[in-house]
């Protein structure tokens, strides 16, 4: 058996691991060291037979052994001296040691040598490396545990998760983090609202929640309801099932919701978020207009977006540079939907004629471009060390795909990451004010 067909045991979720033939299991044990054997034992629950096999093997391979209470267990028997006199014999040499098998450094995942050689290599600090790799490896795990839980949640609501849905969640957690299906995490998610007035005591909304870690940041640090709502039902689900888990069922709960259909209570909320979502809709004045009523006098609109930085017919190759016309389609074909993107100056006219205040509006790209960065520098290492079937392998594919289009499209500076937050009522700006995007760290 190759090692390509082995499977690293410390990522597999716990159904594949409990239907997973004794012969696999134990050939897998092969490509682990000692020290992951230990660890694996001690963190993962496995069922008698299972276990029996892992007994069995530490018996038969001495090698495979750690110190300490490991070596207790699994050291053989002392044979015991028979009353006979004992032959006597010449000492003889130590016995060389045992050089490991090629087959122990094949191993999948990432050895510590490869790691000493990638920091070599980078120049980089060693121990940064492990920290790293450890936590990936925390990632891989939480990912699998999040699969289980995905379709514990879907069988529970009656909804039959397809395998692409639960790739897709995974993939986006060991991208951005736990809880998030877009790029910067929590510090980026509470930077978002850091200037936005909560004292109207009215609850949130947020329109892009995905898999809630953004609004369940801001319902604990803020201490305000965060309504969320998620177009894709897999992700919603998902959210849902992690905000009952850490106990945010009624301060951020998710539901699932397509955007263009969505009625807003009048005056229900203080504020709104949208992540990333208005440059994909050719209706979006109708959205924002709902957006408008359901805000209280004073509430405030919370927004960020892919934006043209000049208005043009960014389709038509006749206003574009040489090569800019080959990097702005590549993003359209790789977006899930047809983008209509506009520009800043149109979008700060459109809210004004709303009704808005515009109080801030941030070209953040330079922000923006190291976080989607960091994201695929961390996820680099996951290829190496978690076995992808086929329906993940074709959902990275996607995500790398449309990931690289959107950052050569912002690269070229023709697309831009806005950020924009207006508050409902008050005196009307003038939109030459926000002609100059200003680029404020919003983190």
């Amino acid at each position: 058996m190759s090692t390509q067909s082995l499977i690293n045991l410390s990522t597999v979720g716990t159904d594949e691991l409990r239907d997973m033939p004794a012969s696999l299991f134990e050939a897998s044990l092969d490509i682990m060291s000692s020290d992951a054997i230990a660890r694996f034992r001690q963190m993962r629950e496995l069922s008698s037979h299972h276990r029996t096999t892992l007994e069995r093997y530490l018996l038969t391979h001495p090698e495979k052994r750690v110190g300490g209470e490991n070596a207790a267990i699994y050291a053989p028997p002392r044979s015991v001296p028979s009353k006979k006199k004992l032959k006597t014999t010449v000492p003889t040499a130590p016995a060389k040691p045992v050089a490991p098998r090629k087959d122990q450094f094949e191993r999948v995942g990432i050895s510590r040598l490869l790691l000493q050689l990638k920091a070599w290599w980078r120049g980089e600090d060693f121990q940064f490396h492990l920290k790293t790799d450890a936590e990936l490896r925390r990632r891989a795990h939480h990912a699998a545990l999040l699969r289980k839980n995905m379709r514990d949640a879907f069988a529970h609501s009656g909804h039959e998760a397809s395998a692409a849905e639960l790739a897709k969640a995974e993939i986006f957690e060991m991208l951005w983090g736990e809880g998030y299906s877009l790029p910067g995490g929590t510090p980026f998610a509470l930077s978002l609202v850091k200037s936005v007035d909560f004292s109207l005591h009215r609850p949130c909304l947020d329109l892009t929640a995905g898999l809630g870690g953004g609004s369940r940041s801001i319902a604990k640090v803020y201490q305000v309801v965060v309504e969320g709502v998620e177009a894709d039902k897999a992700l919603a689900s998902t959210g849902q099932m992690l905000s009952v888990r850490h106990g945010f069922e009624t301060a951020a709960p998710i539901r699932h919701c397509d955007l263009a259909q969505i009625d807003i209570a009048e005056g229900q909320y203080g504020t709104i978020l949208l992540r990333e979502c208005l440059f994909a809709m050719p209706k979006r004045q109708e959205l924002l207009t709902r957006i408008a009523g359901g805000l209280a006098e004073g509430g405030a609109l919370v927004l960020t977006d892919y934006m043209l930085s000049e208005e043009l017919d960014w389709k038509n190759p006749a206003g574009l540079e040489d090569g800019e016309t080959d990097i702005m389609a590549a993003w359209s074909q790789a977006e899930p939907s047809p983008p209509c993107p506009t520009t800043p100056d149109q979008y700060a006219e459109l809210l004004t004629n709303l009704g808005f205040q515009i109080i801030q509006l941030d070209d953040i790209t330079e922000n923006y471009l190291p976080m989607v960065r960091e994201g695929w520098k961390n996820f680099e290492t996951c290829l190496e060390s978690v076995k992808f079937p086929p329906e993940k392998t074709r959902t990275l594919e996607r995500e790398v795909n449309l990931w690289l289009a959107r950052s050569k499209a912002l690269e070229s500076g023709r697309l831009r990451v806005v950020y924009i937050h207006a508050v409902m009522g008050g005196a009307m700006v003038n939109t030459e004010a926000t002609a100059h995007l200003s680029k404020t760290n919003v983190n």
